[in-house]
């Protein structure tokens, strides 16, 4: 997927490790969310101390409506979860920790994940070897 962008979910402690099994679940039975995303599962020494399957789940996005998506899906999965705990969510270089789902927390995490679609996006037009023209400095036209 070019110009993707990988968003992280993991919790901060690890006997919390089962909560994140739960967000894989709620976000691979998403379908709006599946028909534009990568949701991904990543197992680990630790979730197998916690005999859990997982402990990192991996979201690939290539646009805005994925990310939307995410969002919507993650937001509802907390709403559900009141009391799971804190998150914490690596989108490339860019780690935060989400307590909850308070229009503060959503909206620093569309903030991130915007951020890291748009620098893809321009990494994506930097790197485009797609013919522009026949060389001629007239780009086509007659």
């Amino acid at each position: 997927m070019t110009g993707a962008v990988r968003v992280s979910f993991t919790v901060v402690q690890a006997r919390d490790v089962h909560h994140v099994n739960g967000l894989y679940g709620h976000l691979d039975r998403a379908r709006d969310l599946k028909r534009v995303a990568q949701v991904l599962g990543e197992a680990s020494a630790r979730s197998r101390e916690y005999q859990s399957a997982i402990d990192v789940v991996n979201v690939v996005l290539g646009n805005t409506i994925a990310a939307a998506n995410l969002l919507l899906a993650y937001q509802s999965w907390r709403q559900m979860r009141p009391k799971a705990p804190p998150l914490v969510v690596t989108v490339d270089d860019v780690t935060v920790t989400v307590p909850d789902a308070s229009p503060e927390s959503l909206a620093l995490l569309e903030r991130i994940i915007r951020d890291a679609l748009t620098v893809a996006a321009g990494d994506d037009a930097d790197h485009d070897d797609g013919p522009v023209g026949d060389g001629d400095g007239d780009d086509g036209k007659a």
